[in-house]
Parts: C-alpha cells; structure tokens; sequence
C-alpha cells in the first residue's frame, strides 16, 4: 500500500469534534508495533491540496453513533464532525465511531487518553495514513514524546510513533484497522503540567439541590455525540 503519493500537508483545521462511549474489551501486553519502526518523516512528493472536508452519514443503534463516507478517490478526506483525516489509496468506504477507553491497559503503557478511542472500519483495506487532531499548544508540541498514538487490538495495545505532528494533528501510518487514539506519556504531561491546551470549552450548570450546585466544564474537542450523553446524564434538554 503506497501512501507516499496520496499524503496530504500539515496546518489544516477539522470543524467540530466529538466523544462518546462504547465498551471495547482488550487485555494484552503493551508492544511496539513493528508496523511503527520507520517513524521518521519521508522527503516523498506530498500533494500542495489540504484534505477535501466532507460531512459523514451518521447512524444510531443502540444509542451509538457510527459515521459512514465512501471516499470518492485517492487522496485526503477530513470529517468535519470528528477533526479525523483519511488518506486512502484507492476508492473506499469509511465506518468509524468512538468507543470507551481502557484506562487500566493504558496505565500499564504508561500513557493517558488525550482525545476520543475510535475504532474504524474500511472493508477495501484502503486506508494507509491517519491523522487525529490534538488541542496542544506551540510550547507543547516541543515536549519531545508528549504524543503518541494507541493501536488497539484483540492481541493487545500497540505504541504507534508520529509520522508528523502538525499544529493540528498528529499523523500515523495505518498497519491494518480498528481502534486508534491520541494518548499523552504520563510522566511528561505530569511533568509539564502547566502547559495549557488550546480550544474552548462548554459549561453545563446542573439542576441545583439541597446543598450546592454543580458545573460541568467540558474541552469543544469532546463535544458533538458526546455532549448528548452529558445532556441525558445531567439532565439538560
């Protein structure tokens, strides 16, 4: 699968993403996918044209949100409800939806959720580089090895290194599909914990009670399905 020609340039920016919540069970050894060894950025022809945008069909089941696009042709596709871009090889179609992190097998990396766990689908196997948009800043993104990327598997939990991380987004290499997602090594976000993150946030003030009131301050980078879940939870229509 020859990604090299269809890769898409850094500095773009997604509309709107989103969080939401599906259990995915997986309990293995954390490795380094072999997929992952070659990291470093290739000096391949890249296209000068962003990623094309495009808004995904949704489907509801079980109240879960899934998201479906037939990418049209080689190249870059971007979800304006997720922020994810797709660099596929050939004519394909896209499922996708956000599923529950494992926090415990997380831990055992040493590694923390830094955006939603999304677990993606393409019947022709046609998906070779994938970018998933972050919320750090400038000063942030100098912290070497802040981010990375989870591969998450029935055999286990895989490191994947950037390929390149963008102001937007970090961008891995595809080694075959099914949950992928944003992580922060802990000892390093810890360490430089007054780094702030860019975005902007909502507030839900809950429905107060007999001694005190609650507000909830949610990260825009969460939102979209996620922000309908914390709707229904808190009580807000």
């Amino acid at each position: 699968m020859d990604c090299a020609k269809h890769a898409v340039p850094g500095g773009y920016h997604g509309d709107d993403y989103n969080y939401s919540g599906a259990l995915l069970e997986s309990h293995s050894d954390v490795r380094l996918d072999s997929n992952s060894a070659d990291t470093k950025p290739q000096d391949d022809k890249k296209l000068m044209k962003p990623p094309s945008s495009f808004t995904p069909e949704l489907q509801t089941e079980s109240a879960q949100v899934s998201y479906r696009f037939r990418c049209p042709a080689p190249g870059g596709f971007q979800c304006s409800s997720t922020g994810l871009v797709f660099v596929v090889d050939q004519e394909a179609e896209l499922l996708y939806r956000t599923v529950q992190w494992d926090e415990s097998l997380l831990q055992s990396a040493g590694k923390k959720p830094a955006g939603p766990l999304f677990n993606i689908q393409c019947p022709e196997a046609a998906v070779c580089e994938l970018h998933l948009p972050h919320c750090e800043t400038e000063d942030a993104l100098q912290v070497k090895g802040l981010l990375s990327v989870v591969h998450i598997t029935d055999d286990g939990l895989s490191i994947l290194e950037p390929q390149e991380i963008t102001d937007t987004h970090v961008a891995v290499k595809v080694p075959h599909l099914s949950a992928f997602g944003l992580v922060w090594d802990f000892i390093k976000r810890f360490v430089n914990i007054t780094l702030p993150v860019e975005g902007q946030v909502l507030l839900f003030l809950r429905p107060p009670d007999e001694e005190h009131q609650v507000l909830d301050v949610l990260p825009y980078q969460f939102t979209a399905v996620y922000k309908k879940g914390v709707n229904k939870e808190i009580g807000v229509q």
